[in-house]
This record gives structure tokens, sequence and C-alpha cells, in this order.
């Protein structure tokens, strides 16, 4: 999940500004509109998933000033489109991975630093299982980190989703709770034209096994 501190309509145009040019070379082209329903009418608009490219976006306003972004791949959304997106619009950024199979768990903050203009990643947490657990941490501590976690000897409780989750709820982004989300008001982009031929699309089967994961 990547969340954006920005307003949904900029987070939108920046978008479309920085994607169409892009994609035009391909005969694609990326179109978007409203979305009034349910979060899970809203989620389903993502399907079908897909694989080499990611075809469709959701933009889900929040309670508060975070913007939720997800795109449909079917490993789940991609960092590269928040991370560019938030350097274009300076707007703080948070990207966030809970695998449930693995317990793979990942806190990346995008802002800009303290002392200068650029905008980079200022703080990444994480607890990976590759070969055997490793914790990682790069940037300065936060203040709403609690750094006692970080000492246990068990390796993924240094980092896990019950802390992934206290830390998201200190920034402001209640992101396990639908009540958070508004949205009636979220926008889908999508990219229209012929898909790459690597590109396969999942079955709707496949694709809300991936959801439930």
């Amino acid at each position: 999940m990547a969340f954006l501190k920005a307003n949904i309509e900029d987070v939108k145009t920046e978008f479309l500004k920085w994607q169409n040019p892009l994609v035009e070379k391909f005969d694609n082209h990326f179109d978007f509109k409203e979305i009034n329903q349910t979060l899970n009418k809203v989620l389903e608009t993502l399907l079908p998933l897909t694989t080499s490219e990611r075809r469709r976006y959701i933009l889900i306003p929040t309670k508060n000033d975070w913007v939720c972004l997800l795109d449909n791949g079917h490993i789940g959304t991609d960092r590269t489109v928040p991370e560019i997106l938030g350097k274009r619009l300076k707007c703080r950024t948070i990207f966030s991975v809970y695998d449930y199979q693995t317990e793979n768990t990942l806190l990346d903050i995008f802002d800009t630093k303290e002392k200068d203009s650029n905008f980079d990643l200022i703080r990444s947490i994480s607890s990976i299982n590759e070969n055997g657990w490793e914790f990682e941490q790069y940037g300065n501590v936060q203040n709403f980190e609690n750094t006692e976690y970080y000492k246990l000897r068990q390796i993924k409780k240094r980092f896990n989703f019950n802390i992934l989750k206290e830390y998201l709820l200190k920034i402001g982004i209640d992101a396990f709770n639908d009540e958070f989300y508004n949205s009636k008001k979220s926008i889908l982009i999508e990219k229209k034209g012929q898909m790459f031929n690597t590109t396969k699309e999942l079955s709707l089967e496949e694709a809300r096994t991936f959801f439930k994961h």
C-alpha cells in the first residue's frame, strides 16, 4: 500500500501529466473516472490483475489528508509510481508491505530531507526472510518509533504487522480500518490501448485469491 499526503486531484493530475507522454509511444493513454462505491467495490475495479505492466490505479481519499494509491499488479502495488509522484508533488509519501504468508514487513518514508530540499527516502524499516530473517533500518529514527522493539532477540518480532499498524496509526494512517477511507470519492485511472505481449490478465478466481492474501 502507498499513501501520499496530498490532494487527490493533484495526485491524479500529476499522474496523467507524467505518464501519458510515456505511454503514447505505445499507442496507449491513461483515462480516469470517479467511483462512488463502497471500499470493496472500489477495490474490485482493479480487476483483472496483470503481470508485466500495471494498467489500473486507484486513488482513495481518506478521512484526513492522506490519499491511498493501489495498482493492479499481481504481486501488489509497485513502489515506483508513488515514489515518483511524491517527488513531483513534494509531498510526504509512505510505502508499506506486509506479506501474510512470509510475514515480510516493510515501511518506507519519503520526504524532503531536513537540511536541504531534496526529496528522498528518509527512513526505512524492514524484517525480511530470505534464507533467514534479517532486520534492517535506514535513516534517522522517527518520533513515532519504539526502538525497544529493535532489541528483541527474535528478529521477526523487531518489526512485524502489529508494529507496522502501530506506526502507521501514529503517522495518521488507519490503514486497516475500512472507515478510514472516503471510498465514494475514489478515482480509477486506467490505461487504454493494446497490452504488451508479455502481459497476462489473471482470471477472476486467481485475482480474488490475491486480494485475500
